[in-house]
């Protein structure tokens, strides 16, 4: 990857932020259990941060290419 700025890339960041009702615990067993099943080819990079003050969580996802979007896409519906 270039170290330049506004350079063309095929290079593609979902963020996602949510919030939840659920108790903390049940949230964390569910990314302990089931989040790790939710597999896609080309990730380069997954991190989800909880504030368990606020509820919510934050979820940064990073692909290789654009071309996952529709894979992600399949999985989710």
């Amino acid at each position: 990857m270039s170290n330049e700025l506004n350079t063309e890339n095929s290079i593609v960041t979902i963020i996602i932020e949510m919030s939840y009702k659920e108790d903390v615990k049940v949230i964390k067993e569910f990314i302990k259990e089931e989040l790790g099943t939710f597999t896609v080819s080309k990730l380069s990079r997954f991190e989800l941060f909880l504030n368990e003050d606020e509820q919510k969580a934050t979820i940064i996802e990073t692909f290789e290419d654009g071309d996952i979007l529709d894979e992600i896409a399949e999985k989710l519906l």
